[in-house]
């Protein structure tokens, strides 16, 4: 199985969702593999990022992932604050964004409920064909239906609705921590790859739209020729010997 050695590819993906559900410790548990405990600690202020090179499937000229083939790709993984007040921060860096996770505590169900929120709030600043991922954090802690507050039926469905997949995770055993981040880079790489190839059908009808006008320049441009020409002989057939 091959490997590039370059990551010629960067995404840049941003974290949302509601203070103290975890954002930041998913993120440091994929980056940096570890785990803190930040329960009681003080919370992201503004904005913070982190950058972890990963191999993807390489996508083929037909479009296909191929299953032998690797390329690397530079994931830069913005953590946003949750807090009301640094809310109108996190949006500037919602420009040029390829992915959103979009997190939410599965032991807190006023988490869940503000996912609205923020997927307006996406809608209204981010690009439009981002790819989001929704990510119910702390499942360690969902050992029985009291403690957790959000049933995974709901939220998965919750995904569909709003063209997302759905990964239940726990930043403190490493639960589908990778598998999330995986999946999201992957899709990342198959959406910017199908636009490319749209764009480069577009460059390539426009190339032979052009020809074709010119093509068709030239053709009148020799009919208004060959016109000029005939009057011209006729003006020398009526013409009077000096």
């Amino acid at each position: 199985m091959s490997r590039s050695t370059t990551a010629a590819k960067q995404f840049k993906v941003i974290m949302i969702g509601d203070s103290m559900v975890g954002k930041t410790s998913i993120i440091q548990r994929f980056i940096d593999e570890t785990f803190v405990d930040n329960n009681g600690t003080s919370p992201t202020l503004a904005w913070d990022f982190k950058v972890k090179t990963m191999p993807i499937p390489e996508i083929s000229s037909t479009g296909e992932e191929s299953k032998s083939q690797l390329e690397q790709v530079r994931l830069y993984v913005w953590d946003t604050a949750g807090q009301e007040r640094f809310r109108h921060i996190a949006r500037m860096y919602y420009k040029d964004i390829c992915g959103v996770l979009l997190c939410f505590d599965l032991t807190d169900e006023d988490s869940f409920k503000n996912l609205n929120f923020w997927l307006t709030d996406l809608q209204k600043h981010a690009p439009e064909k981002v790819c989001k991922m929704l990510l119910g954090n702390k499942a360690d802690l969902c050992t029985t239906d009291q403690v957790r507050k959000v049933p995974y039926d709901v939220a998965a469905q919750y995904a569909l609705d709003n063209g997302m997949q759905y990964f239940e995770v726990s930043a403190k055993t490493n639960e589908n921590i990778n598998e999330a981040f995986l999946q999201l880079t992957i899709d990342i790489n198959r959406t910017q790859s199908q636009q490319m190839d749209m764009l480069l059908g577009m460059d390539e009808q426009l190339s032979l739209s052009e020809g074709q006008g010119r093509r068709i320049s030239d053709r009148m441009g020799q009919k208004r020729k060959l016109k000029q020409m005939k009057k011209d002989g006729k003006k020398k057939k009526g013409g009077k010997c000096c």
